[in-house]
């Protein structure tokens, strides 16, 4: 239970990390950033889902999928 736990904190924190750069080249403010952490809290599949979701280019315009490639080559440098 506990490795699963850990597992899926990982995984949030990887999609966290990808997310601010992302958010932060499009000018999210900080309050919205700080919003959607605070109500996507926990380890829950729930939570990994809506964190995964938020990256998924269906979910943002072909302009910012383009800024996410970019800022996932950056972060895997």
């Amino acid at each position: 239970m506990e490795e699963e736990q850990a597992k899926r904190h990982e995984t949030i924190q990887l999609a966290y990390d990808r997310l601010y750069p992302l958010w932060t080249m499009l000018g999210v403010p900080e309050e919205e950033m700080d919003g959607f952490v605070n109500q996507w809290t926990g380890s829950t599949i729930e939570v990994i889902n809506a964190v995964r979701l938020s990256l998924a280019p269906t979910t943002i315009s072909p302009i910012e999928a383009h800024v996410e490639e970019d800022v996932e080559c950056a972060v895997s440098i």
